[in-house]
Order: C-alpha cells, then structure tokens, then sequence
C-alpha cells in the first residue's frame, strides 16, 4: 500500500497558536474593551534605489494603556520608562521585526489610515520592545505635536 501524500499546510507550533490568538485577539472589540486602540506603523525603506514608504494598520488591534507605575519605577537604568509612556500589547508576531523596531519605523496611535494618509491620532516614538512567543510588546512615548505644543 503507498503511503498517502500529508498535504496540511507546514507550520510549526508557535506559528498555529500566533494564527489561533490572531483568530481570537478581535473579539476584545465585541465585548467593548476600550484600550483595544488602533495603531498604525510607517515604514521608510529603500529598494531599487528609491525611497518607499509603506503604512499598515496593526491587525488585530493591540491594547494600548499607560505604562502601570510598577513598570516605570522598576526600570531605573538607562533606560528611562516614565508613567506617561504607552504600554502596546498584542501585537501579532506575523509582523516581523524589521516591520515593528528599526530605523525608519515610525508608530501612530488612535489614528486610521484614509487613501495612504494618516488621519487623526497621535506619533509616538519606540521606547522598548518586550519580545513573548505570540506578540509583540512595546512602550512607547508620545512625540510632542509641534504644531499645537501639545
């Protein structure tokens, strides 16, 4: 007898719970949680020579808090977290690094994207990055608004 041919799509274990959590993240919208926020992420990057400039919209939403006063009183080094700053949990691991840390990267909270503008929201800046198996965790500071000296 021939064997029969295993034609499941080839993925290991994180990658399936990633999907799985990535299925389940958008119920936090259904039942009202308020810090599920939008976020979205501008990436500058060159290729063929030219400079592109690509936005996408963090899906699902993560929840985006203020950094708890526990966290910011126990990082004393130089690393600087203060209460201010937002806490960004759950962002899938589908995304990869380059796409969520790095040079070029810039991140937009509670704004949406209209025809590849960014309308609305707020700038943020990277803070920290907190690495866990499914998600992506970052602290990051709000840019202050030049424009209203906010």
């Amino acid at each position: 007898m021939e064997p029969t041919q295993d034609t499941r799509p080839k993925t290991n274990y994180t990658q399936q719970m990633i999907s799985l959590r990535d299925c389940i993240a958008p119920l936090v919208d259904a039942f009202g949680i308020p810090t599920a926020r939008s976020l979205i992420i501008q990436r500058r990057f060159q290729e063929d020579g030219r400079l592109k400039i690509e936005y996408f919209a963090v899906e699902p939403k993560p929840i985006i808090d203020r950094v708890p006063p526990a966290i910011a009183s126990a990082f004393n080094t130089d690393l600087q977290i203060k209460i201010d700053d937002l806490q960004v949990s759950g962002i899938s691991r589908k995304y990869p690094r380059e796409w969520i840390v790095g040079t070029g990267i810039s991140y937009f909270a509670d704004a949406q994207l209209l025809l590849d503008r960014i309308v609305g929201g707020f700038e943020a800046e990277f803070v920290s990055i907190d690495e866990l198996p499914l998600t992506w965790n970052l602290i990051l500071r709000r840019r202050t608004d030049e424009r209203r000296g906010i």
